[in-house]
């Protein structure tokens, strides 16, 4: 590569940094979740008055939101990072308007936590894969 096009990667890198690292973090902050639930899920299945008492921990609402977790909290913005990065290397053109995708990144994650919590909480549309309530699914 020449010393042009080394310096126009860099700027194309630099644009993408910010809207990146809101969404892989928030990824990785949703896989961490997402695989905790569905330990305390696998637990309550084959141990089912471990949590018994406490019916947020239950398996009927604690596995929906571990897969709900997964997919739309780690899949989904991983896959749009990943999306958002390809195309502005290949069109060699920089982020314009990166703070959108910041606050675009921000409004993905706020749903998948009030959906969440509303699995949690029991408020759940009892659809597989699509158990994210009004509130969250809205966002």
């Amino acid at each position: 590569m020449n010393l042009v096009n080394q310096h126009s990667v860099a700027k194309i890198d630099a644009s993408c940094r910010v809207p990146l690292l809101a969404l892989f973090v928030g990824a990785s902050i949703w896989l961490v979740a997402g695989l905790v639930l569905a330990m305390i899920a696998a637990l309550s299945f084959h141990a089912p008055n471990m949590f018994a008492a406490c019916p947020l921990l239950s398996y009927g609402r604690v596995a929906p939101a571990a897969n709900d977790l997964l997919l739309y909290g780690f899949c989904v913005p991983a896959g749009l990072g990943i999306i958002l990065w390809i195309f502005a290397r290949l069109s060699n053109a920089e982020l314009s308007l990166p703070i959108l995708s910041v606050a675009a990144a921000h409004l993905w994650h706020l749903g998948v936590f009030i959906g969440t919590l509303a699995i949690l909480l029991g408020d759940s549309t009892g659809f597989t894969w699509l158990e994210y309530p009004r509130a969250g699914a809205v966002l």
